[in-house]
């Protein structure tokens, strides 16, 4: 699941990446009843392919995405998000270090010299106001 905040956004929205049709729609009836604003994509290029597009008036022609939870799907989802140009891993957290510092040197291997910071607490990520959107790929 992804929520992003893009400029001129007053609440962040949510893009959900889910691929299980029943698990997608028991999701947005939460979100809605609650009054998220909610996009469902089946993948990630089709979430990057949203967010690029919703980020037209932005600034600046980068997506910057954090990831919360980067063993599996998180870390699926953002490398299919990355197939995009204008998307790339600004941070990454994960409470196991080893994680961490794997998915790091990944990254580092794919797009080398982009900073990224690492944390072990999602809170301190979620503070970080460089990310537009940020990746939530923690086990079910």
């Amino acid at each position: 699941m992804i929520a992003s905040g893009l400029p001129g956004k007053d609440m962040l929205d949510i893009l959900m990446i889910e691929d299980e049709p029943n698990i997608a729609e028991a999701v947005r009836f939460i979100l809605t009843r609650d009054g998220w604003a909610m996009t469902l994509h089946g993948d990630g290029e089709g979430a990057a392919d949203h967010l690029v597009q919703a980020a037209q008036s932005a600034p600046t022609d980068r997506i910057g995405i954090g990831v919360i939870g980067c063993n599996g799907m998180g870390f699926s989802d953002l490398r299919s998000m990355m197939r995009r140009p204008e998307v790339d891993c600004i941070a990454i957290c994960d409470v196991d270090r080893s994680v961490r510092e794997r998915r790091h040197r990944d990254l580092e291997v794919d797009r080398p010299g982009t900073k990224r910071e690492l944390y072990s607490d999602y809170r301190a990520l979620l503070e970080n106001d460089d990310i537009d959107a940020v990746i939530i790929g923690t086990p079910d």
